[in-house]
């Protein structure tokens, strides 16, 4: 039996109405899939952005709707890194998404080379441009991506100064995630059914699979542990942050953690997609009618008539 509809709720005050579809704003995880296109004249380079439906707040009411607006953001879901070329024509250019930056997390799941990477990030952040209005907080990392930018390359200088410039272009980051991933959440076309949590491994320390085995949880720790707080890099980059830092001494630095992916728990009975109020405790085996005759019955009854003669 499914719930019965709250008539009432209109006669709630009005903060207490705000706050409860503020509270129906769940946290996301939004895919971001580095993708490319050629064309006649030059190799286009983009990120799409997926999260699944709108959030519900948006499509509730009215009320629900103005108040969701002010939280979320309709940030284009299919961004080119610049802007040369005439992108308008296209149809998927004009595609965007709703995200609230307060409480969704982008998770990049493939990074170009960095500074194509920080294009992207500065053209997300503009209002105009992608619709971020640049109030990103928190963004994400698969621990391989990580991983093989950890590895110097001779005679190059180090990979990882690019995030020094990527929270001077983005100063609102809160937290730069590492994601302990060993879900399918790269291909899986529902990234709604996804949610972030914090590693839960046995007493012993092991576990974790192959990307947040005890190996690499520790390598990332300590490279990324006092990457901002204590910088040891060397470079341009990290002079202009040490700069900016100084010139705000109320910056608040963001900082990395190490969070898990996993699948939620869907309530889905024999793929038909019920509520879980409806899901019975044990599937009902029908029982015949009064009066009347199922086959097995007569086989039952014909079965026992040729015994009974045998003897």
């Amino acid at each position: 039996m499914a719930p019965k509809a709250f008539h009432r709720f209109r006669k709630l005050p009005i903060e207490l109405r705000l706050r409860i579809w503020n509270l129906t704003m769940e946290p996301r995880v939004i895919k971001a899939k580095w993708e490319n296109e050629v064309t006649d004249n030059d190799i286009c380079q983009f990120y799409v952005l997926t999260a699944g439906p709108a959030p519900k707040a948006l499509h509730a009411c009215k009320e629900s709707r103005d108040e969701a607006k002010r939280r979320y953001c309709f940030v284009k879901s299919q961004l080119p890194f610049t802007d040369r070329m005439k992108y308008h024509h296209k149809a998927w250019a004009q595609k965007s998404i709703w995200i609230n930056f307060d409480i969704d997390a982008l998770y990049f799941v493939n990074i170009p080379a960095s500074n194509d990477f920080l294009s992207y990030m500065r053209r997300l952040s503009k209002k105009r441009t992608g619709g971020g209005n640049r109030n990103i907080k928190y963004i994400g990392f698969h621990a391989s991506i990580l991983d093989r930018l950890i590895i110097p390359r001779p005679g190059s200088p180090s990979r990882l100064s690019f995030f020094y410039r990527l929270v001077l272009d983005q100063p609102s980051l809160e937290k730069i995630i590492i994601m302990l991933d060993n879900s399918k959440f790269d291909d899986d076309k529902h990234p709604e059914n996804y949610s972030l949590s914090r590693p839960n491994f046995l007493k012993n320390d092991r576990g974790g699979g192959r990307w947040g085995s005890k190996q690499v949880r520790q390598q990332m720790t300590l490279v990324f542990n006092k990457f901002f707080t204590n910088p040891i890099e060397e470079g341009q980059d990290v002079e202009s942050f040490k700069n900016f830092k100084d010139n705000n001494p109320d910056w608040v630095l963001p900082a990395f953690i190490q969070l898990s992916i996993t699948k939620k728990p869907k309530h889905d009975y024999a793929g038909d997609g019920l509520p879980l109020i409806q899901i019975p405790a044990k599937r009902a085996v029908p029982k015949p009618k009064p009066g009347k005759v199922f086959p097995s019955q007569l086989q039952t009854v014909a079965t026992k008539a040729q015994a009974s003669k045998a003897k």
